[in-house]
């Protein structure tokens, strides 16, 4: 399974976590007639991931939705809200990296790690030998 990103949000003081399963094609439907700039997926994970205000109330929308509250407000019609308050975090979730960092770099394979040649004369000389 390959990993994929949940976004840790926080609204009035209520916790939510946004799963790109939770795109479902309804939902993107309505996003592409609201916002067509993010209205595909991979362009609302990139818009989300980017701060994009649009994918945020619209990751908002959803999640409210999810949790199961009643009379949740199209994203244009939320109110006002800061952006750095809302978003808690990001975590790459999944299989293979439940325990990798997203932000680190993949480590190296003992084949790129490891040199199998031997030292010639011109090496070994820059030690001063």
């Amino acid at each position: 399974m390959a990993a994929r990103n949940i976004w840790h949000l926080k609204w009035e003081g209520q916790d939510y976590t946004f799963d790109p399963e939770m795109l479902l094609v309804g939902r993107m439907r309505k996003i592409k007639r609201w916002f067509p700039d993010i209205g595909r997926y991979s362009s609302f994970i990139l818009a989300l991931s980017q701060g994009d205000p649009d994918a945020a109330l619209c990751a908002l929308w959803i999640v409210r939705m999810e949790a199961g509250e009643k009379n949740v407000p199209e994203p244009e019609r939320m109110p006002d809200f800061s952006l750095g308050d809302f978003f808690h975090g990001v975590e790459a979730i999944g299989e293979d990296d439940a325990e990798a960092d997203p932000t680190e770099p993949p480590a190296e394979t003992s084949e790129t790690s490891v040199s199998t040649e031997t030292p010639t004369n011109s090496e070994s000389d820059i030690s001063g030998s």
